[in-house]
């Protein structure tokens, strides 16, 4: 049986205690998963949705005010892996990634990228060393973040970092992460600022010069725009890549209608 993934159409805020019981109820699926499901990754509400469940699942969400739609899941998009970069050119036709290591190959086109998702969460060590390191060998002095605090959680120390993933769906997927603490900004000479987000500022916004068809997720606006952080935070690592996701299939949908 084809089954659908539910979707956020856009963000809101959801009443997510009695939301989770009511799709429990009409999933059958434990009542903790779907709550801890919409308390981190709210965009996504439900995967492997049966198709005959889909018209309880859109009463629920009609009668708590959801805006939501349906994806078959053969249908949504898959993220890629991350690829660790810690230094890059953003040229005119795309990024060249000084001595990458494969998979990566040394220029990605700005033709090419689809999704530039930016996010504050905070991350343990491992956590922010997740996903592949394209580039061994480069290394640099990490640059403070304002406001970055560190915290333990158990026995884990975690620390802020600002992540922004660049995704690549044409030809050959990619995704590359940076961590805005650990790139060099080496390109921006004498542009180059005191703090890592003043000049992921300016990363990203040569990036949106070079390629404007790229989707810029709303959250990566906010923090461009310089809103508060507490409008750009994930509560953790798969809440930003599942927002990331998200704003994927958004962009591939809003490509299928203007085609």
């Amino acid at each position: 049986m084809e089954t659908y993934s539910v979707l956020l159409i856009e963000e809101q805020p959801l009443p997510a205690p009695a939301l989770a019981a009511s799709l429990a109820a009409v999933l059958e699926r434990p009542l903790g998963e779907l709550t801890r499901g919409l308390r981190e990754h709210p965009w996504i509400l439900a995967e492997d949705v049966p198709a005959d469940a889909l018209d309880a699942v859109f009463e629920v969400l009609s009668r708590e005010k959801v805006r939501a739609k349906a994806v078959p899941g053969i249908h949504m998009p898959v993220l890629p892996p991350p690829l660790r970069v810690r230094i890059a050119d953003p040229l005119e036709k795309g990024i060249f990634l000084q001595a990458a290591q494969p998979p990566a190959p040394p220029l990605l086109p700005w033709e090419g990228l689809t999704v530039v998702s930016t996010g504050l969460l905070s991350l343990t060590e491992e956590e922010a060393r997740s996903g592949t390191e394209i580039q061994p060998g480069a290394s640099g002095p990490d640059l403070t973040t304002p406001g970055s605090a560190a915290l333990v959680s158990g026995r884990k120390r975690m620390q802020d970092h600002i992540l922004t993933d660049l995704v690549w769906t044409e030809k050959t997927p990619m995704r590359l992460r940076i961590d805005a603490g650990t790139f060099r900004y080496d390109y921006l000479g004498k542009r180059m600022r005191p703090s890592s987000r003043e000049n992921l500022r300016l990363l990203l916004s040569d990036i949106r010069n070079r390629a404007p068809e790229a989707w810029f997720a709303a959250r990566t606006e906010r923090f461009l725009d310089g809103a508060p952080t507490s409008t750009f935070r994930f509560r953790n690592l798969p809440a930003f890549e599942s927002y990331t996701l998200w704003n994927l299939q958004a962009r591939e949908e809003a490509r299928l209608e203007e085609a």
